[in-house]
């Protein structure tokens, strides 16, 4: 299907994730997740959009740990795409503002 040997690149890894969703293959899915993680340039916005496409649930994790304040929170709920977002991650959303205000993050 695609070669290990090639490169996954912010170009490709969103062809790649349906590829691997279509056809079941979850190495290819866990590659483009560690990608995403480790070397991605995509913004935190158009990561959680993936996340909620193909159910990237260490990508998940990482994206919101990523969010140091309300203000990036805020601004990803106030994306075009937050009302695509499932409850899972719009939950997760939730309790890292509760998680930020318990941590005396004010902004």
């Amino acid at each position: 299907m695609y070669p290990p040997s090639k490169e996954i690149t912010d170009a490709n890894v969103e062809c790649l994730l349906k590829l691997g969703d279509r056809f079941d293959i979850d190495w290819l899915l866990y590659k483009c997740e560690e990608y995403l993680i480790s070397s991605s340039k995509l913004d935190l916005t158009n990561k959680i959009a993936l996340v909620s496409l193909y159910r990237l649930v260490k990508l998940q994790d990482y994206s919101i740990d990523k969010l140091n304040t309300i203000k990036d929170v805020k601004n990803l709920k106030n994306s075009a795409i937050y009302e695509a977002f499932p409850d899972a991650i719009t939950t997760a959303l939730h309790h890292k503002i509760m998680d930020l205000i318990a941590e005396g993050v004010t902004k």
